[in-house]
């Protein structure tokens, strides 16, 4: 267990259940195997919801996406930009089921940065937008793997999952394993099939039981969770991307369509024409976000990477 963001998590488990012995490389090797599933809980990340007619003009006026086009159900990875075009935060935006608000999960160690944010400028938007921070009442399960639908199916009555593609979601009242009232998102951090599940929290502990009692599933912690991510290229905030990286920098440029996208000629969102041409063109740049592989060891945090010469 370590201290992150408030919260003792855990890196990894020992001594796990069917036989498993735990530790970062069999949870990352589990997560990847055929038919099996692993636990991730990530309670600690924050969920928002945004309420009002005019939430989405809000929301586009502070993260870079095209919210706008979002059918019920549908949901994307954004960005939330600095007034110096610097990234603040990445986050998973979906529009809800019923059409009755958005869901926002931003990471657990920007969310109350993220909130205020959001609070400053709210504090001058002339329109009809709240936010409401599900802390104590929502807690955040992934389930993550090539068995996550089977499971979640047979929690779920049998329910055909394989029409909710990637990013898509039954985000009003769904029930799971018997608790009412949950959020069910097909995304991930891992690279593998997934699910997020939120979950009314004082249901969590018993919803992550009866999860872990299914054949194929077992636990993982952050260290298997920082492992797939960074095997499946995705970004982590404060390692790879920070408040003085930029979408283009951060090789995140698609976020914000394609060229001639609606988001990218109109912007209208803050810090955009720190890397934006008025014609929505990305501005050059001196530094970009690149993966690197085949050494042996990696290269550790905050370290200078040389090469031959």
């Amino acid at each position: 267990m370590v201290p992150f963001a408030g919260y003792s998590l855990p890196v990894f488990y020992e001594n796990l259940p069917k036989g498993n012995p735990g530790g970062i490389m069999a949870e990352h090797n589990h997560t990847r195997s055929s038919d099996c599933s692993s636990i991730f809980d990530v309670s600690h990340m924050g969920q928002i919801k945004w309420h009002g007619e005019d939430r989405v003009k809000f929301l586009e006026s502070m993260v870079c996406s095209d919210l706008a086009s979002l059918k019920p159900g549908e949901g994307l990875l954004s960005l939330i930009t600095n007034e110096e075009g610097g990234i603040i935060d990445d986050t998973v935006i979906n529009n809800s089921t019923d059409g009755d608000h958005i869901y926002m999960v931003v990471n657990g160690a920007c969310k109350f940065g993220d909130m205020e944010h959001f609070q400053k400028y709210l504090d001058e938007f002339d329109g009809d937008c709240t936010m409401e921070y599900l802390e104590d009442t929502m807690s955040l399960l992934a389930l993550q793997g090539k068995g996550a639908g089977a499971v979640l199916s047979e929690l779920m009555g049998g329910a055909d999952l394989s029409k909710m593609t990637f990013m898509t979601g039954h985000l009003s009242e769904v029930t799971i394993g018997g608790v009412e009232g949950c959020k069910l998102t097909r995304c991930g951090y891992t690279g593998e099939d997934g699910f997020e599940i939120s979950i009314p929290s004082a249901h969590a502990p018993a919803m992550a039981e009866a999860i872990l009692s299914k054949e194929g599933v077992n636990l993982a912690g952050l260290g298997a969770r920082d492992s797939l991510r960074l095997e499946a290229g995705l970004c982590l905030y404060g390692n790879d991307i920070d408040g003085t990286t930029s979408p283009i920098e951060g090789a995140l440029g698609w976020t914000l369509g394609k060229p001639g996208s609606r988001r990218r000629v109109e912007q209208g969102f803050t810090g955009a024409s720190h890397f934006l041409t008025e014609e929505g063109k990305f501005k050059k740049v001196s530094r970009k976000r690149v993966g690197l592989s085949g050494m042996k060891a990696p290269a550790r945090e905050h370290t200078e990477i040389f090469d031959e010469r």
